[in-house]
């Protein structure tokens, strides 16, 4: 399953806030910054304007400002020199796959009762998966929001697609 064009509407993460800043508040905060910039930069943002009138966050490019800019700074002075995001964001992915893969899907990992349990709701689901993939990863507090998005990513396809579509990858 390829996931690399992964995508969530604006609106839908400002329905997840709540939860989000419970998460992590500072990050919570940049991605309300990134929300603003991307329905009125989208580019700079990481978006896209869908036909149905709603903007669209790339998840991987979310991830890659996520892990590069800890210090969150906000605009973009030369766009002709925006990095990309998006490849830093599939480059962090994979290579900590594994790892999340065996935390969340391995024998010491969720069990199929609990993989109910949480997918029932947005908010259990996402409470419950950023411990897991934080202490899995052991990032620094400047960009443990990486977690969040990696959760995010999960949710998309659900915690079996996941497991079944990483199965060949570890």
């Amino acid at each position: 399953m390829d996931i690399s064009d992964f995508k969530i509407s604006c609106e839908e993460l400002e329905q997840l806030m709540p939860v989000l800043e419970k998460c992590d508040p500072v990050w919570s905060q940049f991605l309300q910054r990134q929300i603003v910039l991307g329905r009125h930069y989208p580019k700079e943002a990481g978006c896209v304007r869908e036909a149905d009138d709603q903007t669209h966050m790339d998840m991987f490019f979310l991830l890659g400002t996520t892990i590069t800019r800890p210090d969150r700074v906000e605009g973009v002075s030369n766009l002709e020199f925006l990095p990309d995001y998006h490849a830093k964001g599939v480059t962090f992915y994979e290579s900590v796959l594994n790892q999340v893969r065996e935390a969340i899907c391995g024998k010491n990992g969720i069990n199929r009762g609990e993989r109910q349990k949480i997918e029932s709701t947005a908010e259990a689901f996402i409470t419950t998966l950023v411990p897991i993939v934080l202490s899995t990863l052991q990032l620094p507090a400047a960009i443990s929001g990486a977690a969040i998005v990696i959760v995010l990513l999960i949710s998309k396809i659900g915690v079996p697609a996941f497991c079944e579509s990483t199965e060949t990858a570890s």
